[in-house]
């Protein structure tokens, strides 16, 4: 989208005019679709990332509005853009967002990053097919970086070396990267059963008040449905902080190769492989 500059500007002025507080209201309103699409298009942020951005955004907008050079020699949109970024490296260092978390999230990897091996492995496990036999059908390169990235633990020095030849990285930056990505597995290990442990605890919570108001049909609680509602929030919550738990992997992975786009289109290239080979594990487990 594009800003009404002129529109902006105006109240800008409006404010040191006096008119603070509808001129910060006004100026909210007009920005916030941009704001909130500024991540998302420059560093393929996820949604929940833009929006505490945004909320990050209303909290300085005053800030702003000091900073505005009264002989702007350029567009609003250039000189807000700028701000933009500078705030965003600002949200960042705070630790509003893991560090890197901005070019990691978002469309590109929502559905692909840390999902495949959740979602297929649970299908081997049904029909009996380890993860250990599925590697097997991969070549050496594509099961050596597999394991590096879903399963380091397993990684050996006849593994490491496979892939000091892949990366072209010498053997004491793979070293590093390789217990950087160790720690992080383990780390993450340690979060995805905490939120596990308070997802299941939410659900039993939200359960419990839906039986609740089953037995009052008659005489709905409106309390009991918000109590719901915010419970269902608060599991989502969980819900998105668990996927993107994938993302601290990946940014250890990048490491490994010249860009993101590299190590990105590499996993997704194993992925679709283990899919093929597990697709025709269980056609002859069926066929059998």
């Amino acid at each position: 989208m594009q800003l009404n500059e002129i529109s902006i500007t105006n109240i800008i002025t409006e404010y040191h005019a006096g008119n603070i507080q509808e001129s910060i209201q006004q100026f909210q309103n007009s920005v916030v679709l941009y704001v909130r699409n500024w991540p998302k298009k420059q560093y393929f942020c996820d949604e929940d990332i833009c929006q505490d951005f945004v909320l990050y955004i209303i909290e300085h907008t005053e800030d702003i509005f000091k900073s505005y050079p009264k002989d702007l020699k350029v567009t609003f949109t250039t000189w807000f853009n700028a701000v933009l970024y500078n705030k965003f490296c600002d949200f960042s260092k705070k630790g509003t967002v893991p560090s890197q978390n901005y070019v990691l999230g978002g469309e590109l990897l929502e559905d692909q990053m840390g999902e495949f091996i959740v979602n297929h492995l649970d299908d081997a496990q049904e029909s009996t097919v380890s993860w250990e036999e599925l590697v097997q059908d991969l070549s050496p390169e594509n099961r050596s970086l597999w394991l590096l990235y879903y399963m380091p633990q397993h990684v050996d020095a006849k593994t490491l070396h496979i892939i000091i030849k892949i990366t072209g990285k010498s053997l004491s930056e793979v070293m590093i990267y390789y217990q950087e990505i160790l720690k992080v597995q383990n780390d993450n290990y340690q979060q995805k059963e905490l939120y596990l442990t308070m997802i299941k605890n939410v659900d039993h919570s939200i359960a419990h008040l839906e039986n609740i108001l089953t037995k009052k049909q008659d005489d709905p609680d409106k309390g009991y449905q918000q109590k719901i509602l915010r419970l269902k929030n608060r599991r989502n919550k969980h819900i998105r902080a668990l996927k993107r738990l994938t993302n601290n992997v990946f940014k250890v992975f990048i490491k490994f190769f010249k860009d993101y786009n590299t190590a990105y289109r590499t996993v997704k290239k194993i992925d679709l492989q283990m899919k093929k080979v597990l697709i025709t594990k269980n056609q002859k487990i069926n066929i059998y």
